[in-house]
């Protein structure tokens, strides 16, 4: 009975850890993301080159998760982005590490008709 619950258990705490590290999905079309719309008020780097987005009046935090290891230079986004409105596409998923999505990963970063940044393949 003890190897029972024990094995059960530890299926429990493996289902639990694979929830809380699975990445975010990958879809292979920008038809499938979500997107908004909105002015650039603040523009940094954060966590392992991650490039951190702030809109105005908008609670939500985006992210391009490495996004300077991904070829984005900081200096010319400021430039180009930031008190500019642009429009980033996001895969709508959920992670028990941020239950009230309040950290989005972003897909693509747009402005005007321009593609700034692409995770999919075009």
């Amino acid at each position: 009975m003890k190897h029972l619950f024990f094995g059960i258990s530890m299926l429990v705490v493996i289902g639990f850890l694979a929830l809380f590290f699975n990445p975010a999905p990958m879809p292979d079309a920008d038809e499938q993301l979500l997107s908004y719309k909105g002015k650039v008020i603040e523009l940094f780097v954060g966590g392992t080159a991650d490039v951190v987005l702030k809109f105005e009046n908008h609670q939500t935090t985006y992210f391009i998760n490495r996004g300077l290891e991904n070829g984005l230079i900081l200096q010319q986004l400021e430039k180009d982005i930031l008190n500019k409105s642009v429009e980033v596409k996001y895969p709508n998923y959920w992670t028990p590490l941020d239950p009230t999505k309040s950290w989005i990963h972003v897909t693509i970063l747009k402005k005007d008709d321009q593609i700034l940044y692409t995770e999919i393949d075009c």
